[in-house]
């Protein structure tokens, strides 16, 4: 394994994948440790005889290997000269997934600002239900509010 950065290992991986995707395997191992865990992504085709590799213990560095790994794969930022072949600031990868899988995939929809909920009046048989409060109190303690309950006499 050499000492490549992340996006040099992604942008490789990915050639080989495009290149030779059934001959390749691609490994994550994560190694624990007392102080610090070690996470390991492999690149490997023998056909070709290429090895890619990236160790790391920075947990922004984990998350956007899994991301390259996935399906929805990952953006890389250009520089100076990326910007003047590609015309733009940021080019979208796809993910190692969808190349070994051979299919698009889909992108996801925009999630929609959830509704606000509506007061809801909650009586059965006669008797007021018991209600509960999630707000903080005004006293400045943060806190959920116990329920009251009113007893029968």
């Amino acid at each position: 394994m050499g000492g490549f950065d992340l996006d040099t290992f992604i942008t490789s991986s990915l050639k080989v994948l495009e290149t030779n995707g059934s001959g390749t395997n691609v490994v994550m191992k994560y190694k624990p440790g007392k102080k610090r865990s070690v996470v390991k992504f492999r690149t490997k085709n023998d056909r070709l005889g290429l090895s890619y590799g990236f160790k790391t213990r920075d947990a922004k560095e984990v998350s956007r290997g899994l991301s390259a790994m996935g399906p929805t794969g990952v953006s890389l930022p250009l520089g100076r000269v990326g910007k003047r072949v590609y015309k733009k600031k940021v080019l979208d990868l796809p993910g190692m997934s969808t190349l070994m899988v051979n299919k698009k995939v889909k992108k996801a929809p925009e999630q929609v600002a959830a509704a606000p909920a509506a007061a809801s009046k909650s009586h059965e048989g006669g008797k007021a239900a018991s209600k509960t409060s999630t707000t903080a109190p005004a006293g400045g303690k943060g806190g959920k509010k116990k329920s009251k309950k009113k007893s029968k006499k």
